[in-house]
């Protein structure tokens, strides 16, 4: 693979470009579902390539899948297209070579090899163990297992190894439902246990009632629901691009933008990071940046473009398919654990609610959020009975700063956000 990507470089430098990359995805993915007692199983393999030409500061971009489309098709219409473009006037070189660190625990050979037999035995397990608590079942086991090779004109030569597995379980219970995930670079977890948690939790959601007046209180914010509220404007107010360009809510490193008690980083080589590598989507390598310390802004994220424009240096941020041109992205967005367990935080509430997940409307740019999603109400440190349509607004930089305590249990999501639940106040809580 590394081969077909310095040869592409090779050949689009003769033919005239003068900065060339070629990035390379070589993926096996395998779906396993049932629904409803219906099996369903897919397996997709895809070796793709991108290539990004430059003729002086115009660009060009083209991707195909090999061998449907020739590597010669793909390298005179990527030439074609930097010669069709508008000159960017602040586009300045590709990355230069640099040394990469190769992260602990992206590959894991047990995933590379089961069988679809042996991931379906795995699903019907967990759906008996379900249905021994009188539980009806649904489960979805995405695997992935993908070669990457990237190289560029500035002596950029990147290969690595990596797995993944996504793995969505619901039960149901009347009209208890309840749904877990896990997200991970190791099948390292005991799926019977996940199995007999999400069904408990199920059966926990039989008294379910409704909020039946509007207030203002505290919030238990559970990672999921984090995620898509507070976690998301966060991201969008540390990429590069939108802070240079005053679209942020955060004016300045140094600045309070959080409680105290929130350390929020991103890390592209934790072990065993559902986003680490040992370089990002242009060959720059991957890193540790620390965002918010203690409630101070530290740093913003920035691909190779973005750094070059505003005068900085990447962060190895750069994110992409082969199909598509690199972005700014988070890596392993990582909320710092705290001390408190789950029922800690509950028995700290007074008025409050519980929100586990969260669907609907967020403007990044101003963190006001509103949606609903499944949850509990809280009275005097107890949970008093579960809601299915939990509806919430409020504003995301105001809770960030409004946080008292964090959670110390940790997920991680399918795009790499390792957050924890959290308390805070001002949340709005409508029938």
């Amino acid at each position: 693979m590394i081969e077909t990507a310095v040869q592409a470089v090779k050949d689009l430098e003769e033919m005239g470009a003068s900065e060339a990359e070629s990035y390379i995805q070589n993926s096996i993915e395998r779906v396993i579902s049932v629904r409803g007692g219906i099996w369903n199983r897919r397996k997709k393999k895809d070796i793709c390539i991108g290539l990004r030409t430059f003729v002086g500061n115009q660009k060009g971009f083209a991707a195909g899948t090999l061998p449907m489309c020739s590597l010669e098709e793909i390298e005179k219409a990527s030439l074609v297209l930097s010669r069709c473009t508008a000159p960017d006037p602040s586009w300045e070189h590709l990355p230069h070579s640099k040394p990469v660190t190769e992260p602990e625990g992206i590959y894991d050979r047990k995933i590379a090899t089961m069988s679809e037999e042996d991931f379906m035995d795995e699903v019907q397990m967990m759906v008996d163990t379900a249905g021994v608590l009188s539980c009806f079942a649904d489960c979805t086991v995405i695997s992935r297992v993908e070669d990457v090779a990237i190289a560029n004109t500035h002596g950029v030569e990147g290969f690595y190894q990596g797995t993944k597995v996504d793995i969505t379980f619901s039960c149901k219970k009347g009209e208890g439902e309840a749904t877990s995930g896990w997200h991970s670079r190791n099948l390292d977890i005991n799926l019977e246990n996940l199995a007999a948690k999400t069904a408990e939790r199920a059966l926990k959601m039989k008294n379910i009632s409704k909020i039946d007046h509007t207030f203002t209180g505290e919030a238990v914010i559970l990672p999921e629901a984090l995620e898509y509220t507070l976690l998301a404007c966060v991201k969008w107010a540390v990429h590069g691009e939108n802070f240079y360009s005053k679209r942020s809510r955060f004016a300045q490193t140094g600045e309070e933008v959080a409680s105290h008690v929130l350390t929020i980083t991103d890390d592209g080589l934790l072990s065993r990071g559902v986003r680490s590598a040992p370089f990002d989507g242009e060959g720059n390598p991957m890193q540790k940046t620390d965002i918010i310390e203690k409630g101070i802004f530290v740093h913003v994220l920035h691909s190779e473009y973005s750094a070059n424009k505003y005068g900085e240096t990447s962060t190895g941020n750069a994110y992409r398919s082969a199909t598509r041109e690199p972005y700014i992205d988070s890596t392993n967005f990582i909320v710092k654990p705290g001390g408190y367990s789950l029922d800690r935080l509950i028995q700290q509430v007074d008025k409050g609610v519980l929100i586990r997940d969260f669907s609907g409307d967020i403007d990044p740019s101003s963190g006001y959020f509103n949606g609903r999603g499944e949850g509990s109400s809280i009275r005097n440190g107890e949970i008093q009975f579960h809601v299915k349509n939990l509806h919430v607004q409020g504003n995301a930089f105001e809770s960030l700063k409004n946080v008292q305590l964090v959670g110390k249990d940790q997920e991680c999501s399918h795009d790499g956000m390792y957050a924890v639940p959290v308390l805070t106040s001002g949340v709005m809580v409508i029938p």
